[in-house]
C-alpha cells in the first residue's frame, strides 16, 4: 500500500510539473477506481481540480479526504478556503472553525486557518452591512480583529494579515461612531 501511494504521489508531481491537470485529474481517478480509499489519491485529485478552476469538484474530493481522514488539517483548511471563494460563507466558517480546534498552537496551518476565519467574517461583515445589520458587521470585525492579532504575533512576516486588519477597521469607520461603541460597550458588560 505505501508503495502505491508514493506512486500516486509521483504522478502528480510528474503531471504538474507538466502542466496538464487534465491528465493528472484522469490518471488520479484511474488509481482511485483502483484504490477509491488511498487518501493520497483523493487529496492529490483534490488539488489537481483546484488548479484547473473547477471549485466545486475539488471541494468534493477534499470533503472525500476528510471521510476517510477526519482530522485533516490540510484537507479542511483547502475545503474553508473553496467555500470563501465560492461565496459560502457559513460553512466556510465552519470549516475554518475545525481547523483552529483540529491543529495545535505550533501547526504551521494555524495561521492559515486564522487568516481564512478571518477573512471570512470580514465578508460576512460586507454582507450584513450591505443588509444594514450593522451590530453583526461589528461582531463580525472584532471577531476578525481579535483573529488576526493571534495570527500576526505568530508570524508578523505574513503581509495579508495586516492588509485584512486594514480592511476590517475600513468596515468599522464606515459605522456611525455610536454604533460601535454601544456595541463594545454591550461586550464588556457580558
Amino acid at each position: 500500500m505505501f508503495a502505491d501511494e508514493i506512486i500516486v504521489k509521483i504522478l502528480y508531481c510528474f503531471c504538474s510539473l507538466q502542466d496538464d491537470s487534465t491528465n493528472s485529474i484522469q490518471s488520479l481517478q484511474s488509481a482511485l477506481r483502483g484504490d477509491p480509499k488511498s487518501l493520497t489519491a483523493w487529496e492529490c485529485l483534490a488539488d489537481a481540480y483546484k488548479a484547473r478552476g473547477s471549485y466545486r469538484a475539488s471541494a468534493k474530493a477534499y470533503e472525500q479526504v476528510l471521510k476517510l481522514d477526519p482530522d485533516s488539517c490540510y484537507a479542511e483548511l483547502q475545503l474553508g478556503s473553496l467555500q470563501l471563494l465560492l461565496g459560502h460563507l457559513d460553512e466556510a466558517d465552519a470549516s475554518f472553525r475545525r481547523v483552529l480546534e483540529k491543529c495545535s498552537g505550533d501547526s504551521p496551518l494555524m495561521v492559515p486557518g486564522l487568516k481564512g476565519l478571518a477573512e471570512c467574517l470580514v465578508q460576512s461583515a460586507k454582507v450584513a452591512l450591505d443588509e444594514f445589520v450593522d451590530a453583526r458587521a461589528v461582531r463580525c470585525c472584532q471577531e476578525a480583529l481579535s483573529l488576526l492579532a493571534r495570527a500576526a504575533r505568530a508570524d508578523p512576516a505574513v503581509s495579508c494579515l495586516w492588509k485584512l486588519m486594514g480592511e476590517a477597521c475600513i468596515l468599522l469607520r464606515e459605522l456611525p461612531e455610536e454604533t460601535v461603541e454601544g456595541i463594545e460597550s454591550a461586550g464588556e458588560n457580558h
